[in-house]
Formats: C-alpha cells, structure tokens, sequence
C-alpha cells in the first residue's frame, strides 16, 4: 500500500492490523518475505561492512582478535566449518557421520585418532571423498601418490627384507653377521 493511501491514523491502525493478523497466521510467510528481503540486502550491507574495514582496517584486527579469544571455541568451529567446506563441501556432521560409520578409526590401519582429528583421504584426480585416514596412513599414501604398484613394490620390499631376518635369526652365531658387513 502506497502512503498515499494511509493518510489517516485510522487507514495506518486498520493496515497494521490487517498486517499483524496475516502474519500471525502465515508465519512460513512472513520467514520467505524476510529471507528475500535479507538477500536482497545482502551485497549491500557486506559492502557497507568492507568499507567500515578498510577505513579502520586497525580497529577491525583488534575487534577480531578480542572476539576470537572470548569465544575460543566457538571460533575454532566457524574455522573448521568454513575449512571443511571450502576444502572438501562437506559440512562437520557429515564429517561426524564418516567417523561414525568408520567406528571412529582409521580406514587403514584401524587405529584410533591420537592428538589429531582424523583426515579426510580424496583422490586428487576426481576429488572424490574416500575415507578417513589417521595422519601416518594419509602421509603413507600422498608420498606414495595414490599408485597401487609403488604400494605393491613397498610390499615386496618388505616381505623380502622380512625374509631376510627370519633367515638371520635361524643362523649360526658365527653367521650372523650380514653379508655387506666388513670386518675388521
């Protein structure tokens, strides 16, 4: 309604109204007007944010910093929100939800976290999500670079030199030593 048309104090108390009892009645209504209204405004208000910024830039830091040590962990969930879906689009629930169906162990080596939360393993081709891996394991694979024969080779590696010293322990003291030791 223009305001041309709520000229008189009657007019403006019968629109109010008429406004509160349709509001009460279609609340669902009343969110979707505001959610629009608030993205409408949105570029807005975050421009008249930067430039508050950008004239004090020193006062903002300060601001921050006060903020962040007052609500310790509260700032460190924003962070790790924000990081969690800026880096891999999965928000902290479904990250909860991957430890939950992994029983809150490593993928691989099935070992429960230490210090460290337990990392989110991803095919750096695709970026697909595979799973959680402890920080040694996710460390083992990204040296590795993900190639299931370098993996294989380390195996055999291994399983060779395992070899080796089931045979050294099965030899007489006097065989013992290796065959690329020198003697002196």
């Amino acid at each position: 309604m223009s305001k041309s048309k709520l000229d008189t104090p009657e007019k403006r108390r019968r629109h109010y109204e008429h406004t509160k009892k349709s509001a009460a009645a279609n609340p669902q209504k009343v969110k979707a007007i505001q959610a629009r209204a608030r993205d409408r405004h949105r570029l807005k208000r975050r421009a008249a944010a930067l430039a508050r910024i950008k004239a004090n830039p020193e006062r903002h830091r300060e601001y921050q910093k006060k903020w962040r040590s007052a609500h310790r962990e509260r700032s460190r969930a924003i962070v790790r929100r924000s990081d969690l879906i800026r880096t891999f689009g999965i928000n902290p629930e479904q990250y909860d939800a991957m430890l939950r169906n992994q029983s809150g162990r490593c993928a691989i080596c099935k070992e429960p976290p230490g210090k460290r939360r337990l990392a989110i393993d991803h095919d750096h081709s695709t970026g697909r999500l595979r799973d959680l891996l402890c920080s040694q394991c996710n460390t083992m694979l990204g040296k590795s670079r993900d190639s299931v024969a370098l993996l294989r080779q380390a195996i055999e590696y291994l399983e060779r030199h395992a070899n080796v010293a089931a045979a050294e322990q099965m030899r007489t003291p006097d065989q013992s030593m290796l065959p690329y030791q020198v003697t002196r």
